[in-house]
């Protein structure tokens, strides 16, 4: 493989910001989307001087693209932001009942990728995929356009389009906030609270009665082009590092037990929809990698007769939190 960069056309003997660890160059700069990540395989040349071109460590942007086979896939979800207002599904819902076995909220749609193969809307087009699953289910399917995707990513994270200096990915608070406020593609939410993470159970539960959960991922290397995300044998280290790759906003659609092969094995799949396709993430990946997740209450979740697909009842849930 060639060691030039397919998308500035620069090798290691031209740009400073190569650099070789002892089996690839990894390249960094600012073409097209943010601080670009581009892995080779295999070196053009190790004639270099390694001290010259390994000069400091540029801040990486939450949009990154690892290059294989000049092929790219744009992340977009920046770091979380802590805010001690957001409320916790627990505070609504403190007897939270024990979730099935296994759920699968995820229709035979023609997803689309919502513009997240070319710009970091990552947290937009996880928002697009929810409002079309939702509706889907709930018997009135609506299909977000790319369009009102890229108004919503352009209003939260400050993005123009034709300035990709612009595209640096979003917060995904921000864009509960602005769903909340102003709604995608014609959308609004009515709430959102966050999920614990470290209660298997409110998980599955909050898929279960909520169909999906919106969630926030630190990818490692490691799940780059896997069918199945999970924690490298050697660990969260090394390529599979947390956020080694970037931050993501995926949703989960839903979960379903496995028969561990060993005692270490991961005892339940995910299903989570990314670039408009589903890929399933074991319980361990999302223990080792997932830093944020919310569960979005939603009226394209509820049906003509008040109910979701799950029997959730939202004007009964209404009254209940009236009363606290």
């Amino acid at each position: 493989m060639s060691c030039i960069c397919p998308e500035c056309g620069c090798s290691p003997a031209l740009n400073s910001e190569w650099r070789w660890d002892g089996q690839r160059w990894t390249h960094w700069h600012g073409i097209l989307i943010g601080h670009v990540r581009t892995i080779f395989a295999e070196p053009e040349s190790t004639d270099f001087n390694v001290e010259t071109i390994s000069k400091g460590e540029p801040v990486k942007s939450p949009v990154q693209h690892r290059i294989d086979n000049a092929v790219s896939w744009p992340l977009g979800k920046r770091a979380p932001r802590i805010d001690k207002r957001t409320f916790k599904l627990t505070k609504y819902l403190p007897k939270l009942p024990s979730a099935p076995a296994s759920v699968e909220w995820l229709p035979k749609l023609n997803w689309g990728v919502m513009l997240n193969d070319s710009i970091g809307d990552c947290t937009c087009a996880a928002a697009g995929h929810m409002i079309e699953q939702w509706s889907a289910l709930s018997g009135v399917e609506f299909r977000i356009p790319d369009s009102s995707i890229l108004i919503a990513y352009q209003a939260v994270s400050g993005y123009v389009p034709g300035e990709p200096q612009t595209d640096n990915g979003a917060v995904m608070l921000d864009v509960l906030n602005y769903w909340r406020q102003n709604g995608i593609g014609g959308h609004k939410i009515l709430a959102y609270v966050s999920v614990n993470l470290k209660n298997q159970n409110e998980v599955k539960t909050a898929v279960q009665l909520f169909g999906n959960i919106y969630l926030g991922v630190q990818l490692p290397i490691s799940a780059q082009g896997a069918s199945v995300w999970s924690v490298p044998d050697a660990g969260p280290v090394g390529d599979g590092s947390p956020g080694s790759w970037g931050g993501h906003c995926i949703p989960i659609m839903g979960y379903a037990p496995t028969v561990p092969t060993t005692p270490a094995a991961s005892p339940l799949v995910y299903t989570v929809l990314t670039w408009g396709k589903p890929v399933h993430m074991t319980s361990h990946f999302l223990n080792a990698y997932a830093d944020e997740a919310y569960c979005v209450l939603s009226s394209d979740w509820i049906d003509k007769n008040g109910l979701a697909p799950s029997g959730f009842n939202l004007a009964q849930l209404q009254a209940d939190l009236a009363s606290l």
